[in-house]
């Protein structure tokens, strides 16, 4: 989706969402606030306040992000999500407030196989790496079975999943190296 803005209607392009083999719809000012009911498997929405002297808005989403699947090896964060790439051309060179809603269903071929801890983040092409500053912690929206976060900057986004490991009690157990933990007791024998 690329859309100028329009200054002489009272409608604005504020972002898409798109739902897997079904297709996708532009978010503007007349149905923004139907994406609480919308089922879809990812979408963003651009804030109003934050398109001030925006000229256009482009947003594309990747349902089958293949090549988003290994892009961090740094970490043991994995991919969950379709990704969805973000900008803004701007009139101006003043940089205004930005703040975009998102919205993630995890994507069957991703969904962990053990207990994860989502963070929603953006592609950082500095560290070559996922990064979460500037995105805040998803809530799960059950009823629509995906997450939902925000963000303070535009980028390419995207849910990804980290193993939840519950550190071991240094006093009474071992952390084995698959990362489970087991009684001094027992490690001995």
């Amino acid at each position: 989706m690329a859309q100028p803005i329009s200054q002489s209607t009272n409608v604005t392009t504020l972002g898409a969402f798109y739902t897997h083999n079904v297709g996708g719809q532009i978010i503007d000012s007349t149905n923004e606030n139907n994406i609480s009911n919308w089922n879809l498997t990812a979408g963003a929405i651009i804030h109003n306040e934050s398109l001030v002297d925006a000229t256009f808005v482009s947003m594309l989403i990747i349902d089958k992000p293949t090549t988003y699947e290994n892009i961090d090896n740094s970490s043991n964060e994995t991919l969950a999500s379709s990704v969805i790439v973000v900008s803004v051309q701007r009139n101006s060179s003043s940089s205004s407030l930005m703040n975009i809603s998102l919205y993630f269903q995890v994507l069957p071929d991703y969904r962990p196989s053990v207990d994860a801890i989502y963070s929603c983040s953006f592609y950082d092409l500095n560290r070559s790496r996922w990064n979460q500053s500037g995105c805040t912690t998803p809530l799960f929206n059950a009823p629509l079975n995906r997450y939902e976060c925000s963000c303070n900057h535009l980028s390419t986004f995207a849910l990804v999943w980290s193993p939840n490991i519950t550190p071991c009690n240094a006093a009474t157990e071992l952390s084995l190296s698959n990362g489970t933990c087991v009684s001094k007791a027992n490690a001995q024998v």
